[in-house]
């Protein structure tokens, strides 16, 4: 999973070890987090690193959601999207309307090679992270299989809280309108949601706008990759009083939202855009485990290349390996600033002194 800033590109409501800590208690054997840097990347880069863990854990299948669980389409757009003809059509159509979003010319991109009720399967999230799980299985592990889970309730885009299952769009509009989600989790958490330190989103949002109206024009290209959003970044980052104004004015712009809260948590954390999409995860974070999953990490720990951490001080011992150090790096600056932002701020020693939660210390 992601750690403390998720691939949606803003910071997690609860902190990593609270949900990992109910993922526990809601089945899990093992829980684990991949490094903050590539838990910020795209979909393409976000799967990729998602597989490779997997793939280094020694995983023979791997389940993910979807809005449509027809396995043999989802097959062929993740074939069609690795086609070297496929990212020919997506230039030129880039070309012929650059003032579309990068969703919009895809498409069209790919009703070139498929049909259209195909073509417009990843025009919903859970499908867009699907193809890419795919494509990164064909890429790494071709024999890894695949179990598509279809979304049991309402869609991703109901902001509702009416219905058995809510979606995440759901529940996040729930707490910010300040009632109760718990009615809407599972039971075994309650506990632990109830006794979880409050993270404070105003006070991040404020933490972010200051570092967005002091960087200059290069640290916020660096962080976009691209001329056209960092222009309207950079410009709306210098006319806007509060960080609610500026990010209502980049709503209107062509960028995914998604995309836009990526960018703006990657100038605050110092990332360049998409940086590590072609790089290995070099550890990950053991957040949560039972008794089968302490089997596992065990045998791993001697075999594996990965660098499984379980305890947060863990990070000293690996330093000599540069390419931990690099990635580690921005996950202990993550953790610093997001310890700031609960409503009773930590120091940076809160992170760093957690360790994993094993299901015996579960109450």
């Amino acid at each position: 999973m992601s750690p403390n800033f998720v691939q949606r590109g803003s910071a997690a409501i609860y902190d990593k070890y609270t949900r990992a800590h109910s993922a526990l208690l809601s089945g899990a054997d093992i829980v684990l987090s991949m490094p903050q840097c590539f838990a910020l990347l795209s979909a393409e880069g976000f799967a990729r690193c998602g597989v490779k863990i997997a793939s280094l854990m020694g995983a023979t299948s791997l389940a993910f959601g979807v809005e449509n669980d027809d396995e043999e389409v989802l097959k062929n757009i993740a074939k069609t999207l690795a086609l070297p003809e496929f990212e020919k059509a997506l230039s030129e159509e880039i070309k012929k309307a650059p003032s579309e979003s990068f969703p919009k010319n895809r498409e069209k991109a790919l009703l070139r090679f498929l049909r259209k009720e195909e073509a417009l399967f990843i025009r919903e999230p859970n499908n867009i992270l699907a193809v890419e799980y795919i494509k990164a299985i064909n890429d790494i592990c071709p024999d890894m299989e695949i179990k598509p889970i279809k979304r049991v309730g309402n869609g991703h885009l109901d902001n509702s809280n009416v219905g058995e299952y809510i979606s995440a769009s759901g529940i996040r509009q729930t707490l910010k309108s300040g009632e109760d989600i718990l009615p809407y989790l599972p039971l075994e958490t309650h506990s632990i949601i109830k006794d979880s330190k409050e993270f404070d989103m105003a006070k991040y949002h404020d933490f972010l706008y200051s570092a967005l109206t002091t960087s200059d024009y290069e640290k916020i290209f660096n962080a976009c990759g691209n001329k056209e959003l960092t222009d309207i970044v950079f410009a709306s980052a210098k006319k806007f009083p509060t960080y609610s104004d500026f990010r209502s004015s980049l709503s209107r712009k062509k960028h995914p939202e998604t995309k836009i809260d990526r960018v703006l948590t990657n100038v605050l954390l110092n990332l360049k855009f998409d940086s590590f999409l072609h790089e290995t995860p070099s550890y990950a974070n053991v957040l949560a485990i039972n008794h089968k999953g302490r089997k596992v990490i065990s045998n791993l720990e001697k075999d594996s290349p990965l660098i499984l951490l379980s305890r947060g001080a863990q990070y000293k011992r690996h330093l000599k390996n540069s390419d931990f150090k690099k990635q580690v790096e921005y996950e202990l600056m993550a953790d610093r600033i997001y310890s700031r932002c609960f409503k009773n701020p930590c120091g940076e020693e809160y992170f760093i002194n957690k360790k994993t939660i094993i299901s015996e210390d579960v109450k």
